[in-house]
């Protein structure tokens, strides 16, 4: 009797794993998506970079928050290579996807090392995220005016904006899981 009894909690353990495993595959396809999509389908929007921007921050944050440092950071790379490889990008900025890339690692890896509440994460890792941007393309590339602007200041925004979104679907699942008897993983 023993036996099934510590049979059945490893199954139940096993199961409860494997639903997590999938609940971060899935959620991290979705992510990387929107991630991929959003950029392509904007690309020529007139002040995209404020769209775009706050989405794909947006998911960084959801990912880290939900997924991990690991999918997170997959993530960070792919939608800048993307755009990149498919000429999304005015040849002027092209010098700048390093610098974009590391800010985004820079974005996920703050948030997730940052022992604070949820909003003190989100601010100092847009902080971080915008100066490992900002700082190389001013000091080190000569730029046009346009590019250095779309690495200053709007990273910060874009940043803060995609965090404020996470923590509203957030607070979203979390009461309605906890309404629900759902517990969060």
């Amino acid at each position: 009797m023993i036996d099934k009894k510590s049979e059945i909690v490893e199954n139940v353990q096993t199961l409860s794993l494997t639903n997590i495993r999938t609940r971060a595959i899935i959620e991290t396809i979705i992510a990387l998506a929107i991630a991929v999509i959003t950029p392509a389908l904007l690309a020529y929007a007139p002040q995209n970079q404020f769209v775009v921007g706050t989405i794909v921050n947006a998911v960084l944050f959801w990912v880290a928050l939900r997924v991990g440092v690991v999918n997170a950071l997959f993530i960070a790379v792919i939608p800048s290579l993307i755009a990149l490889f498919r000429g999304l990008l005015p040849p002027v900025a092209v010098a700048v996807v390093p610098f974009i890339i590391f800010g985004n690692c820079a974005l996920i890896l703050a948030f997730s090392f940052i022992k604070a509440n949820l909003w003190v994460r989100i601010a100092a890792s847009s902080l971080i995220k915008s100066i490992v941007i900002f700082l190389p393309t001013f000091l080190f590339l000569e730029s046009s005016p346009l590019v250095t602007f779309m690495m200053s200041w709007p990273q910060l925004i874009t940043a803060l904006a995609g965090g404020i979104i996470v923590v509203g679907l957030n607070s979203y699942l979390v009461k309605k899981n906890s309404a629900s008897g759902i517990t969060q993983n």
